[in-house]
């Protein structure tokens, strides 16, 4: 007795076109190695923590200088290579709506739950 495979293979086309997504350079920081605790230790014993002046413009430019100076010290920029993900062509606007008020349904949930589960 011959049994047929029920494993074909099949060549369909779809009505869009698929395009190569755009490779763009993206300037972040590298934040997973960042030490909270010798960031902080340093920033108590910084200009900006130490200071006695009362002039806000010299204030506002001590804070920029201080946490741009720590933050490339701590967190130094990189430069990494990312793909832009294309939409799928069916995700439409009504879709984002539909899953911005899910996802805020799924937050009111949960304050909820943990509310009910503290107040038992």
């Amino acid at each position: 007795m011959h049994q047929l495979s029920d494993h074909r293979y099949f060549q369909f086309g779809l009505p869009y076109a698929v395009t190569r997504k755009d490779v763009r350079a993206v300037v972040t920081r590298n934040w997973s190695n960042f030490d909270i605790v010798n960031f902080v230790d340093e920033l108590a014993v910084s200009e900006l923590a130490t200071t006695t002046s009362n002039d806000v413009n010299y204030l506002f430019s001590l804070y920029n200088l201080t946490m741009s100076s720590m933050n490339d010290k701590h967190a130094p920029q990189r430069t990494v290579m990312r793909r832009q993900q294309r939409r799928a062509p069916w995700y439409d606007a009504e879709c984002h709506s539909m899953k911005r008020q899910v996802r805020h349904l799924e937050s009111v949930f949960v304050a909820v739950a943990s509310i009910h589960v503290t107040q038992n």
